[in-house]
């Protein structure tokens, strides 16, 4: 009793009856078994009805003959509704039509009178942790697609090139900022390979580092150059590596491109500029030695005389 008393927390119960005798028997057991539930009781379909749409319920109960609306014409009019209700009837009636009916409608279970609560708690538990799984899942679901919608949204806004290929090198995503640097949009790149994009050696470098970081089993960073539309050498600080399945099986890789095209000038530059310098000290080195020379050459003449 301890552990069935966790059942039902969050759960709306809707239980439709119109003996008053019986619904407040069934209620009453209804509310120790499931005392964490909600707990909402109509005495007829019409109104049971009106709760279903002001409340809807998790879970309904209800008995078959009743005036205004019986339990089956309930049924019908709450799954057009709530497709996916849970229905469970509690009636005395074994009417075959009631009961093929009932399967029509989609009913979860049909259980007679005079009820046998165990039994009754039993199904309803079974259903409860159905209803409990199924929001489980559809909250997993929705915190996974806001999860993505924020890793996609960071990943379009990212400057960088970010993209996945699959095992033969085909694209299977990539941002703006990748499309860009290959003058297409990203719909248009979905589905090819470096070959079908770039020039042949740009292509077998990209697939080459492809490998690399396939073989490797980690991230590998690559200097990846690439010629511009204006027919200038762009370069790319570029970290592949795979991606891995839930068993660890590799199936797919990724891709962040930099350009780094301004940083490789100025390191040219830099580096001239160096070269320069150090040309520079080597003349002038070489005109104060030789100044040297010349004053030594004077001074010796000097002393000769």
């Amino acid at each position: 009793m301890g552990q069935s008393a966790n059942y039902g927390k969050g759960i709306k119960i809707l239980y439709v009856e119109d003996d008053p005798l019986s619904r407040d028997l069934l209620s009453t057991m209804l509310a120790i078994r499931f005392p964490e539930s909600e707990l909402l009781t109509a005495e007829n379909g019409e109104e049971g009805f009106k709760l279903c749409t002001e409340q809807n319920p998790n879970l309904v109960l209800t008995d078959i003959h009743m005036p205004r609306l019986d339990g089956i014409g309930m049924a019908e009019k709450i799954k057009v509704l709530h497709p996916g209700a849970v229905i469970i009837i509690i009636s005395a009636h074994s009417d075959t039509r009631h009961l093929i009916r009932a399967i029509e409608l989609g009913i979860n279970r049909y259980i007679l009178k005079p009820v046998d609560k165990m039994k009754l708690f039993a199904t309803m538990e079974n259903a409860i942790a159905g209803i409990t799984m199924e929001r489980e899942l559809k909250e997993h679901q929705k915190q996974l697609r806001e999860s993505r919608e924020l890793l996609n949204s960071i990943i379009e806004s990212n400057c960088d090139g970010v993209y996945i290929k699959d095992l033969e090198g085909r694209y299977l995503m990539v941002n703006t900022a990748a499309a860009l640097l290959t003058g297409k949009y990203a719909e248009e790149i979905i589905g090819l390979d470096d070959f079908a994009i770039f020039p042949p050696e740009t292509a077998e470098i990209s697939r080459r580092n492809d490998l690399l970081a396939i073989k490797s089993g980690n991230p590998i960073n690559f200097v990846e150059t690439l010629i511009d539309r204006n027919g200038e050498t762009a370069f790319f600080l570029t970290t592949k590596g795979p991606l891995h399945d839930d068993q660890g099986n590799i199936i797919s890789t990724f891709g962040v491109s930099r350009n780094v095209t301004d940083q490789k000038r100025y390191e040219k530059q830099i580096e001239k500029h160096n070269a320069e310098l150090e040309q520079r000290v080597k003349e002038r080195t070489w005109n104060l030695e030789q100044s040297n020379r010349e004053m030594e050459a004077f001074c010796h003449a000097i002393s000769m005389n």
